[in-house]
């Protein structure tokens, strides 16, 4: 789909670069969350981010992704351009320079086309091999803002929908436009989600200023944190491992199956793909309690709650109910994860589908057939190896367009 004509004519303001391979990228200065499908990132010639665009939720991988809302981001990030070099907003320095295959993971898939994803796994596998990791502390990365009761217009990337929970309690309400979060500048949910990444897990409250209106203190409590983070790479890869994902259950579906508002309540829509046959559990399952407990204050999802409560080989009662709505107990064993082999698998799948020796199942945004990984089993080598050529052809092209008016750059990742 071509962008409408403003949004074209905007474009033209920018000097436009496309990088469709992270090999050789610095992730100081593109510095963003590499989960995500789709970014756009506006810097200035001294590499500091103005914004960022195209962050996702855990529900879908386009929740904020469309042209009104990009359209929006452009237009204030050429305003914030103005203002910075006028010295009215002061923009944050880039991090520390690091070559993308200064992770060992990214180093090892460098002679295909690199995608965003491999750099994310990358960072994954750098996060569990640390000698201080706490799964308590350190999984819990691009928390939504949601989480904080920010309920943020997907049409517009940084004015509220609504506030709820820790937002409300704050003074904050439905139609405020988000400027800065401790004097940072915002102007996307991308932006938002960014900030929120980089506050310490112990931070107790953030500084939101607001357009037209004065300041407001953003208190944060509890495990304001913690989201669904099993659809990322490195929920995907956390041993101990539950053996399936999926989705936790809205309010609705919870009250309709009878089970506890604020319980961790389930449905399972993947499975560990190495041994099928032997998981007691199927697509569409409903996992609402395990050993007995339905939920907890540390999550609201069924496998994470397995992630952080358990070990390797223990054996736990799960609470189902079935596709046929019937109610039953299971026994499930707590598995390693992923091996080394399974996570080249994973970063060979052209579409990202299978992950971490995952399969994909069910309906939703990412369900259904694996596609890339079903193709290359009925390929013989040769084929393989003219499909890695055509990739890394791809792979090597970028497009480098005409300058425009202010010098910032934007660069359309994946």
């Amino acid at each position: 789909m071509r962008p409408e004509k403003k949004l074209l004519e905007l474009e033209q303001k920018f000097v436009r670069l496309r990088i469709v391979n992270m090999a050789d990228i610095d992730v100081g200065i593109f510095d963003f969350d590499f989960d995500t499908t789709f970014a756009v990132l506006v810097l200035n010639k001294d590499g500091q981010m103005i914004s960022r665009y195209g962050g996702r939720d855990s529900k879908s991988a386009e929740s904020f992704i469309n042209e009104a809302s990009l359209h929006k981001s452009l237009e204030r990030s050429l305003d914030l351009h103005a203002r910075s070099q006028k010295g009215s907003v002061e923009l944050p320095l880039a991090l520390k320079s690091r070559h993308a295959q200064s992770y060992p993971f990214v180093k090892s898939v460098a002679a295909r086309c690199v995608h965003c994803h491999d750099v994310a796994s990358g960072q994954a596998f750098e996060t569990f091999e640390s000698s201080s990791f706490d799964i308590m502390k350190d999984i819990w990365i691009y928390p939504e803002p949601i989480s904080l009761g920010l309920d943020i217009d997907p049409d517009d990337g940084a004015t509220l929908r609504a506030a709820t929970g820790l937002a409300k309690e704050s003074g904050l309400v439905a139609g405020d436009r988000i400027l800065s979060f401790n004097k940072v500048p915002v102007s996307t949910f991308s932006d938002i989600q960014y900030q929120l990444h980089q506050l310490a897990d112990d931070a107790r409250s953030v500084t939101i200023e607001l357009e037209g209106k004065e300041p407001v203190s953003l208190k944060l409590s509890g495990y304001w944190k913690h989201s669904d983070i099993t659809w990322r790479r490195l929920g995907l890869r956390i041993s101990p491992s539950a053996g399936f994902g999926g989705s936790p259950l809205t309010a609705e579906q919870k009250t309709r199956n009878k089970l506890a508002e604020d319980g961790f309540a389930t449905r399972v829509s993947f499975l560990d793909f190495a041994k099928p046959e032997n998981s007691p559990l199927e697509d569409g399952d409903i996992i609402y309690s395990i050993n007995g407990v339905e939920k907890s204050e540390l999550t609201d999802h069924a496998a994470l709650y397995i992630n952080l409560n358990f070990e390797i080989d223990d054996v736990l009662e799960l609470g189902v109910i079935t596709m046929k709505e019937e109610r039953k107990k299971v026994s499930l064993t707590v598995s390693k994860g992923p091996s080394e082999h399974e996570r080249v698998m994973d970063s060979d799948s052209r579409g990202g589908m299978m992950r971490g020796g995952m399969r994909r199942g069910g309906g939703g945004e990412e369900g259904g057939t694996n596609r890339g990984g079903r193709m290359r089993e009925g390929m013989n080598e040769g084929t393989r190896e003219r499909m890695r050529e055509r990739m890394r052809a791809r792979g090597s092209r970028g497009r480098m367009q005409p300058e425009g008016s202010p010098a910032a750059e934007e660069g359309a990742a994946e």
